[in-house]
């Protein structure tokens, strides 16, 4: 799980990964109490900047989510 949030942050920076968490929990990839979750681990990592977050990153996020919901 920690591998995925640095790689957001690493890619679009905290409030991108952010945003994105939200957007996978829009498409039903996360529930909120997960996304709140995530996002409170979120602040833990440093506030850089970076690029919007591209198909291929979202892509990249759902195989992280298929591999986390697969430990369930």
């Amino acid at each position: 799980m920690l591998d995925w949030l640095r790689y957001l942050v690493g890619v679009g920076g905290r409030e991108r990964a952010r945003e994105a968490l939200a957007l996978y929990r829009g498409v039903e990839w996360l529930t909120e109490s997960t996304e709140e979750a995530l996002a409170a681990y979120l602040e833990a990592f440093d506030g850089v900047e970076g690029d919007r977050l591209d198909f291929g990153h979202h892509r990249t996020s759902l195989l992280f989510v298929a591999r986390l919901a697969a430990l369930r």
